[in-house]
């Protein structure tokens, strides 16, 4: 009996712990992986040119450095338009000026790291404000599972085909950088948008749903065999697959669709939102053991 109000202090310190950890690896991750968002700057308004660019927002004299520079800015600085967006980027700011530090060099182990941290914290919130489950009575184990699936599945595979194989299949930069009415009319780019969002769908039945239930059979069955983890795993797979598959491409279709739609820094936090609401999710319905 004196034990239990230390466990329950020491339960909820991690917890506060774990959520604090998410939160500072995420908002880290989000403002170091991506160039910084310029502010925009309007000028030629009599429409001799009618172009804006992004001008950084550190330096306010430059604005008026750009129109100054004959609606170019091509004198005050070293700079490229993309597209018909008519962003310019300082040179130095795409070089790592910004994004230097630990976070731009190893992206593929921070990614690890958040990933593994946001799916045991969609988990607590599961556990704790879903079911109501007291401090002092968090399964932990189930919490382990969760950290786990975000290791292994959003840490590695995902981030192989999402970020490795998908950029180099599609013309993501090119679809992405248009306004609506131009991505309307781009067919191309819809139609690629279109097999993103069927392949992220294959993805998670063929490879989320059989990773999470065989890694809940490692941790609760009992069993230290490589084969009945396999066949106990598949077989709870196989048997919620119906309900399963339809939560997927139900919630992960219309929102794959935006997803990859729009700028890829946007993306980012898109996936990040979402994939932690349907972990949420996921935990409360298929977090038992």
């Amino acid at each position: 009996m004196t034990l239990k109000p230390l466990r329950k202090m020491l339960s909820f310190m991690l917890l506060i712990l774990i959520q604090a950890s998410t939160v500072l690896n995420c908002y880290a991750f989000c403002s170091s992986t991506h160039p910084r968002i310029l502010r925009t700057f309007s000028f030629c308004d009599n429409g001799r040119h009618g172009r804006s660019y992004c001008v950084n927002s550190d330096t306010p004299s430059a604005a008026e450095e750009v129109a100054n520079a004959d609606g170019t800015g091509e004198k005050a600085f070293n700079t490229k338009e993309i597209s018909n967006i008519g962003r310019i980027f300082d040179p130095a700011v795409q070089k790592g000026s910004v994004n230097s530090g630990l976070l731009k060099k190893y992206p593929f182990e921070t990614n690890v790291i958040i990933s593994s941290s946001m799916k045991s914290t969609a988990d607590l919130i599961a556990q704790i404000f879903v079911a109501g489950t007291p401090l002092d009575l968090i399964d932990w184990r189930r919490n382990f599972l969760f950290f786990v699936f975000g290791f292994v599945y959003n840490g590695f595979f995902r981030y192989f085909y999402a970020v490795k194989i998908f950029d180099r299949i599609f013309d993501v930069d090119k679809f992405t950088s248009q306004s609506w009415a131009q991505k309307l009319k781009d067919w191309p780019g819809i139609r690629a948008m279109c097999a993103q969002t069927a392949l992220d769908q294959i993805f998670s039945v063929i490879v989320f749903l059989p990773t999470f239930y065989v890694l809940n059979s490692i941790i609760f069955s009992g069993s230290t065999e490589p084969l009945f983890w396999m066949r106990d795993g598949l077989s709870n797979c196989a048997e919620n697959l119906a309900k399963d598959a339809s939560d997927i491409v139900k919630i992960w279709v219309p929102v794959d669709l935006v997803i990859f739609s729009v700028p890829l820094y946007l993306r980012l936090h898109l996936t990040s939102f979402f994939g932690f609401m349907f972990a949420i999710y996921f935990s409360a319905v298929r977090g038992g053991h």
